[in-house]
């Protein structure tokens, strides 16, 4: 046969293939691969490539559903969205991965949100997604919620997880909890509330209220991260414990009414205790019970942290104590994530026990009642002498020079200082000449690391 003939051939029969409906020739196993990995609204989408696969998204792992796209909420955008939700999850007729159900409408029945996620428990869903934004919250019972099933649990807003005194979740790998109502239904048991996580491995809660229970503990031998953060509201105090022999993150942020407790081996490396609101604390006593819970919290991290972050509030409430602050040997890392007193002396008493800090960042710019102070330490902390290396100002002004003389008159080993000016005062064209003035005088002060370098911005 002739070469061009044959290619003609060849030609012809790939024109032909072309017509060819190669995505229902696929192998079930693929198709149901290509589902799982796509949002469930390509998976609808899809189902109009090929004549076979009309029915295919009914077999969709991830079912992502949302009245966002919805401008306007009114009763019957409502009433077709809940109509479009039931039809869905009673046509599905396979297990499930992810549920995911995100309602900004206000006024969705409770009966047919607890019937969604009902259906999804039966599909053996393993991560639960539900945000609402209801009027009244949504109870979520504890028997009809499978939580044995899930590996990943996440609530926000309007929603009151129901819970027994006694728990156990034993497939639960991270949970997710904003601004939920946790409740005890059984009062029966000194509103106190036990909860068993085996393989637990992050657990998030903020902004969270627990109802009925004056005693929360957690054992989670597997946790690795854990954060609670609450808001300025006046929540009933109560007492938190945290049994967690391999954590490593720990954070706490609010008005720290709760006590925490942490039950586990020191093993915490990296630390935030970020203290807020306490101007709207009324009378002294609260603000003194506030820092001494941040000094327990410092007595049970203190051995092994290593990356320890303080907001401004944790620093004025340690000035409501008179108790002695741990050593922490192996801080080498601490941040102060806004501007604070430095020259009220806890600011040194803390450098004073971490004796091999080798990183400081801290925010320069003095409040009003510090000016006039200056730096001036008879007992230098020990960090200074062998370990201090890089240090970080922010929001540095002219007037704070003499925190940045001492530093480097006294940091023995100091490797970089990176000093960056207050931002608010950027836009003024007579900041930039104080700038450029500040730069040089920095930059001509005496330091005891020959090798440092400093960077003014």
């Amino acid at each position: 046969m002739e070469p061009a003939a044959e290619t003609l051939r060849d030609f012809e029969r790939g024109h032909d293939r072309r017509n060819e409906d190669f995505l229902s020739n696929l192998p079930e196993e693929i198709i149901s691969l290509i589902l799982f990995f796509l949002p469930f609204k390509d998976v609808v989408v899809m189902t109009a490539l090929s004549k076979n696969w009309g029915n295919w998204w009914k077999n969709a792992k991830n079912i992502e559903l949302t009245d966002f796209h919805i401008y306007g909420i009114t009763d019957n955008k409502m009433a077709s969205f809940m109509a479009s939700v039931e039809k869905i999850l009673l046509q599905l007729c396979s297990d499930i991965h992810t549920f995911s159900l995100h309602c900004y409408g206000e006024e969705y029945p409770e009966s047919c949100i607890v019937s969604w996620v009902k259906s999804a428990i039966a599909h053996k869903v393993q991560n639960l997604d539900i945000s609402l934004r209801n009027k009244q919250p949504v109870h979520l019972p504890f028997e009809m919620m499978g939580l044995n099933l899930l590996e990943d649990l996440r609530l926000d807003g309007s929603c009151m997880l129901q819970l027994p005194s006694m728990a156990t979740f034993s497939s639960l790998t991270e949970i997710f909890l904003m601004r939920v109502g946790i409740k005890n239904t059984n009062l029966d048991e000194n509103d106190k509330m036990t909860l068993f996580f085996p393989v637990l491995k992050n657990l998030n809660f903020w902004g969270c209220r627990w109802y009925d229970a004056n005693t929360v503990r957690i054992n989670a031998p597997a946790l690795e991260h854990f954060y609670m953060g609450s808001n300025e509201f006046a929540y009933a105090p109560f007492e938190f414990l945290l049994a967690a022999e391999n954590l490593k993150d720990f954070t706490c942020s609010g008005v720290l009414y709760n006590n925490f407790v942490l039950r586990c081996p020191y093993t915490a490396t990296n630390v935030s205790i970020v203290a807020e609101f306490l101007e709207t604390l009324k009378g002294i006593e609260w603000k003194q019970v506030i820092g001494l819970r941040v000094l327990t919290l410092f007595e049970e991290i203190c051995r092994q942290v290593k990356f320890l972050t303080l907001s401004p509030g944790t620093h004025k409430a340690l000035g409501y104590t008179w108790f002695r602050f741990p050593i922490f040997p192996k801080l080498v890392r601490l941040e102060f994530s806004y501007k604070i007193d430095l020259f009220d002396g806890i600011f040194f008493e803390l450098l004073q026990h971490a004796p091999v800090l080798e990183h400081l960042i801290f925010y320069a710019e003095r409040p009003t009642e510090a000016n006039g102070r200056a730096w001036k330490r008879e007992i230098l902390p020990r960090c200074f002498e062998t370990h201090l290396k890089v240090v970080e100002i922010k929001s540095f002004l002219t007037r704070d020079i003499d925190v940045v003389s001492f530093i480097l008159l006294n940091a023995m080993v100091l490797q970089k200082m990176d000093i960056k000016f207050s931002e608010r005062w950027l836009w003024d064209a007579g900041v930039q000449i104080e700038m450029d003035v500040a730069r040089v005088l920095v930059l001509a002060l005496p330091k005891a690391s020959s090798g440092a370098t400093i960077t003014v911005t």
